[in-house]
């Protein structure tokens, strides 16, 4: 191998090959004299044949090795038209594809709002008229929409009506009852209804057979056992309790009461109005909601004079309105009297009317009041507040801290406002509730 190889003439010039080590090198070499050196005429075919074998397994070989050709660059990409047109048409597509999504969002938006309006509003109108929903065509959306629109528009022209007649009737106050009474009136009217109904209960004498519990009925103020009132006394503190009820159910329940059972479309209007979050489920007081009150009612009774309603005489042209207050008194009566009747012989009718006439000219004079007055009373089962109600004397003891009402007797008298119809946060009570503690009687 030392030695320098001479080739024919016209061929490649002599090269002088310099023996190595390195058996990598070596084969480098030889790579590079079978592709540098031209064969001889001389040389064999077999030769030939033995450099394709070597070279065809290391071809085979970089293909199963994962030698593949690499992905192009982003330059390279750049670089090629084609390449450029791709990326354009693929961003183009992500474009109209966030169109579709946010059209489709659109879609829904609106889908859903216009399902609740089909639902909530078009379809009940359309079954009160007797007609088929159809939104098929403008046409057949028209033969609905119009008569609705039409009907919105009255309404919109009533409730302008109604705002003018509204403030019509607050602006005439010279034709309302506005002379304001003192706490001490009403503390004085209030004491002398309570001692007639003290009183009817000292003269009732109730049968000995007969369950005087049944026959009454159930007591809102005295929601106790039986036997707690089994005594003499029991059974009287009872009766006042009962009679109580009895008045604040038919004539103290709402302002308006007092002038007959259609009345009672004027508190719901009131309490619409005005929220029903107070005592009694009435409105909370405030400046408009109590001159809304004493106004409406002012109205009522410039109409009707129903202080004294056994001798209720007509003022105006609405005969209905004296009708329904001197029902409202007659029931009243009746419902006290019947079952007094019937646990005693004695005839105490009179007692009876008595008590109705002055529960009415109360409640009538209550109601025509800037301020707030109205009847109140402790739940049984609260805790006693001396602030808010009186114990019966029997029944008081050192530490009333401590004590559980067990009956109202009667109830109380509560003031919230001034007589100039402000401050409706103050409350005064004119007359606290006479209630017994920890289930003691006298």
């Amino acid at each position: 191998m030392g030695e320098t190889k001479r080739y024919p003439v016209g061929s490649q010039p002599e090269r002088r090959v310099t023996p190595m080590n390195s058996a990598v090198t070596t084969k480098r070499n030889q790579k590079e004299t079978a592709c540098c050196v031209q064969p001889s005429s001389n040389e064999s075919s077999e030769a030939s044949n033995r450099r394709d074998m070597k070279q065809r397994p290391r071809k085979i070989n970089r293909t199963n090795a994962g030698l593949a050709t690499k992905p192009p660059t982003a330059m390279e990409m750049a670089s090629h038209p084609k390449s450029l047109v791709a990326q354009t048409e693929i961003c183009q597509l992500k474009q109209v594809q966030q169109q579709l999504v946010e059209e489709n969002r659109h879609d829904r938006f609106y889908s859903e709002r216009y399902e609740y309006i089909v639902n909530r509003f078009l379809l009940p109108y359309a079954g009160k008229r007797r007609v088929q929903f159809d939104d098929r065509t403008t046409t057949s959306l028209d033969f609905l929409l119009v008569p609705l629109i039409q009907h919105a528009q009255e309404s919109a022209v009533l409730q302008n009506q109604v705002r003018s007649l509204q403030q019509e009737l607050l602006s005439k106050e010279s034709n309302v009852i506005t002379n304001a009474l003192s706490d001490d009136y009403f503390a004085e009217e209030f004491r002398r209804l309570a001692a007639q109904i003290k009183t009817l209960s000292r003269v009732l004498h109730p049968h000995e057979n007969k369950d005087m519990f049944k026959v009454l009925g159930p007591c809102v103020l005295g929601a106790t056992s039986q036997d707690q009132w089994a005594s003499r006394i029991g059974r009287k503190l009872f009766i006042e309790a009962w009679m109580w009820s009895r008045l604040i159910y038919l004539i103290f329940r709402t302002p308006f009461v007092v002038h007959g059972p259609g009345n009672d479309a004027a508190f719901n209007l009131w309490s619409s109005l005005f929220g029903m979050q107070h005592i009694d489920s009435w409105p909370q007081p405030s400046i408009p909601c109590e001159t809304w009150r004493y106004m409406t009612n002012g109205q009522l009774v410039a109409t009707l004079d129903t202080t004294d309603p056994s001798e209720a005489r007509q003022k105006g042209q609405d005969l209905n309105l004296e009708q329904h207050a001197i029902h409202t008194w007659n029931t009243a009566k009746e419902y006290l009297e019947a079952p007094l009747a019937a646990i005693t012989p004695t005839d105490h009718s009179a007692h009876v009317s008595g008590i109705v006439n002055g529960a009415f000219r109360l409640a009538t004079n209550m109601s025509l009041q800037r301020s707030r007055l109205q009847i109140t009373y402790p739940e049984i089962g609260d805790k006693v507040n001396m602030a808010h109600m009186t114990p019966l004397p029997s029944c008081v003891e050192e530490n009333m801290d401590n004590g559980i009402v067990t009956l109202v007797i009667n109830p109380g008298l509560t003031k919230w406002g001034n007589a100039h119809g402000k401050f409706f946060d103050h409350r005064l009570d004119i007359v606290p509730a006479l209630v017994t503690v920890n289930g003691r009687s006298a």
